[in-house]
């Protein structure tokens, strides 16, 4: 029976190497209620975002942190290219830039020129909203949210 649990352990570990980067540091926002607050920048997306940019049921929506990519450039799923602009002053906010992708989709690929790096990401159906940027350490940091995140600009 150990055996099994070894041979199990083994494959798992392989499996899962195989499917995360391991320059990654993954957050999950297990917080199952929305705030008012957060129900109402929530709210303000789906009114003021052009509706080709809403996120539908069947998708999820990515925000890539324009302070972690600022002045270069990134390549989401091998076709679409984001542009992050150069801050001009040390105070000026990059924002972030939205993508969305349909959750059917296993990954999330990302190039990005300035990390030299590529990421592959495996997909949680489970959130519908993650963000994508700078961790400690000069990783990659994504965090899934269950629910529109209460972004700011830092």
């Amino acid at each position: 029976m150990k055996n099994i649990f070894n041979i199990y352990l083994v494959f798992f570990a392989f499996v899962y190497g195989c499917t995360v980067n391991k320059n990654t540091d993954i957050s999950f926002v297990n917080i199952s209620n929305q705030t008012d607050e957060d129900k109402k920048i929530e709210k303000w997306y789906y009114e003021n975002t052009p509706k080709e940019y809403n996120k539908k049921e069947d998708e999820i929506l990515v925000f890539f942190s324009g302070q972690a990519f600022k002045g270069s450039e990134i390549i989401v799923n091998k076709k679409d290219t984001l542009k992050f602009k150069e801050e001009s002053n040390p105070l000026e906010c990059l924002g972030y830039k939205m993508y969305i992708i349909k959750k059917n989709a296993k990954f999330l690929y990302v190039i990005s020129e300035k990390k030299q790096e590529k990421l592959k990401l495996k997909l949680n159906n489970n959130y519908d909203y993650l963000i994508v940027g700078n961790s400690l350490h000069n990783l990659w940091g994504v965090v899934y949210y269950p629910f529109f995140p209460n972004i700011t600009c830092r």
